[in-house]
């Protein structure tokens, strides 16, 4: 219905793309890259995009989390080309107060 009503007002729109095939899904192999330039300090982990998160890096990851609660630092991921993904924990400039983002699914 609405797609019938943009289209009645000259909008046209692109019908969505497939999902890619399992061979197109980027599978990294070998060692996961260097930290973001600038950002080495901040980096608390690093996994393959479609694995778990390590457990060595589990007390990391859990003190980030509190950190990001108490509202004093921000946390960021992001994949790499390469397919792996980083998780980054920077303090903030301006504390942000208290959030319980982590702590109410129990996860801190």
């Amino acid at each position: 219905m609405v797609e019938k009503q943009l289209r009645s007002l000259g909008l046209r729109f692109p019908a969505a793309a497939p999902p890619p095939s399992p061979d197109q899904i980027r599978h990294p192999i070998g060692r996961p890259p260097a930290a973001r330039p600038g950002w080495e300090e901040f980096l608390v982990a690093q996994k393959r995009a479609s694995d778990a998160w390590p457990a060595e890096a589990a007390g990391r990851i859990t003190a980030a989390r509190r950190c990001y609660d108490a509202g004093t630092h921000e946390m960021v991921s992001l994949t790499t080309r390469e397919g792996w993904t980083q998780l980054y924990c920077r303090p903030r400039r301006v504390p942000a107060g208290a959030r319980s983002f982590f702590a109410s699914v129990g996860a801190a």
